[in-house]
C-alpha cells in the first residue's frame, strides 16, 4: 500500500483536519494504521500517541484505511474546522470532542471602525459577528496576540 499511497490525495488544503476518538475507551490506532504512519513519518511504532492530532499523515491515514484505521476500543473521527481556528480536545472515559480556544478578535470594517470581539469563535464567525454589530463590511479579521491574519 506504501507504494501506491499519495498523502496528498486526502488532505483538503481549505480546512483544519483533527482525528479524535468519538466512543468510550481512548484514542488508538490499529497495529496495520500504526504500521504505515510508522513507514510514512519515521516515527517509532509506540510513539504514534506523541503526533499531533493534525497531523497530515495521521489524517491520511485513518482516511484512507476507515474503519481498519479504529485501535482497541477506538471509533475515530475527522473533524473538519475552519483554518486558523484555535482548537483543543476534550476528553471524557476516552470520548473525545473538540473544544474552542477562547480568543480576542480585531475586525477592522471599511469605513476604519474596529470591533474587538472576545470568545471561542472561528475566523468567519467573528467577521460575520463584527459586520452584523456595525451595519458595514468587515474587511480585516486578526486574532490578537497572534500571527495569522484572515
Amino acid at each position: 500500500m506504501l507504494d501506491s499511497f499519495n498523502v496528498e490525495s486526502y488532505i483538503d488544503s481549505n480546512l483544519e483536519e483533527v482525528v479524535i476518538n468519538s466512543c468510550f475507551g481512548g484514542f488508538s490506532l490499529s497495529k496495520k494504521a500504526v504500521e504505515l504512519l510508522s513507514k510514512l513519518t519515521g516515527i517509532e511504532p509506540d510513539e504514534y500517541r506523541n503526533i499531533p492530532r493534525d497531523d497530515k499523515y495521521l489524517v491520511a491515514v485513518v482516511k484512507a484505511l476507515g474503519k481498519e484505521a479504529n485501535g482497541n476500543c477506538a471509533d475515530l473521527q475527522i473533524v473538519d474546522l475552519e483554518k486558523g481556528t484555535k482548537w483543543y480536545i476534550r476528553e471524557y472515559d476516552g470520548i473525545e470532542s473538540i473544544e474552542f480556544k477562547q480568543q480576542m478578535w480585531l475586525c477592522t470594517t471599511n469605513d476604519k471602525r474596529v470591533v474587538v470581539i472576545a470568545t471561542a469563535i472561528t475566523p468567519s464567525q467573528a467577521r460575520s459577528i463584527a459586520s452584523n454589530a456595525v451595519k458595514s463590511d468587515v474587511l480585516d479579521v486578526r486574532a490578537l496576540g497572534d500571527h495569522y491574519i484572515i
